[in-house]
């Protein structure tokens, strides 16, 4: 999604807004360094953001948990 932005001087610009799709909160956790690199590796390989495949393995939990394992 594209916004315009006009500034105060008269100065407008485009920019991109991050679509959120349905998350209205964040998630910070502590975790070792080199392990959050191996997870970045992973995820350029995958062509993904880190961000998206710590989400899916929360997800999968989640409905394992529901599911009874």
């Amino acid at each position: 999604m594209k916004q315009i932005i006009t500034t105060y001087k008269g100065t407008t610009y485009e920019r991109q807004v991050k679509d959120f799709e349905d998350y209205d909160t964040n998630l910070n956790i502590r975790y070792k360094k080199e392990k959050i690199n191996k997870l970045k590796e992973i995820a350029e390989k995958e062509q993904l953001n880190y961000s998206d495949i710590v989400r899916k393995l929360i997800d999968n939990y989640i409905e394992s948990e529901q599911n009874g394992r």
